[in-house]
């Protein structure tokens, strides 16, 4: 069974190989919602007007859709993708 890591400052759990392998990853389902989530930022993202009076609003926006990418990308990685049909 995972273990607290209580060495760092925030909550951590360490896991043994075994228990990593047996992680379930996610339904179809919600990795379709995951898919969905990241297009829908990815054109916002494409649809973002620089104003050049609030450069920084833009340059927040843009890494506000930057990062929440990332993360979808990342929870996407996991694991491998189910085979898809269409």
């Amino acid at each position: 069974m995972a273990k607290p890591n209580l060495s760092s400052n925030l909550i951590e759990w360490e896991f043994t190989e075994d228990e990593i392998k047996q992680l379930p990853g996610f339904s179809p389902l919600q990795r379709q919602f995951l898919q969905n989530e990241l297009a829908l930022a990815a054109g916002e993202k494409s649809r973002l007007k620089f104003d050049p009076e609030h450069p920084m609003l833009f340059t927040q926006q843009e890494a506000e859709l930057q990062g929440k990418m990332g993360i979808l990308e990342y929870l996407l990685s996991i694991k491998p993708p189910a085979v898809i049909t269409i």
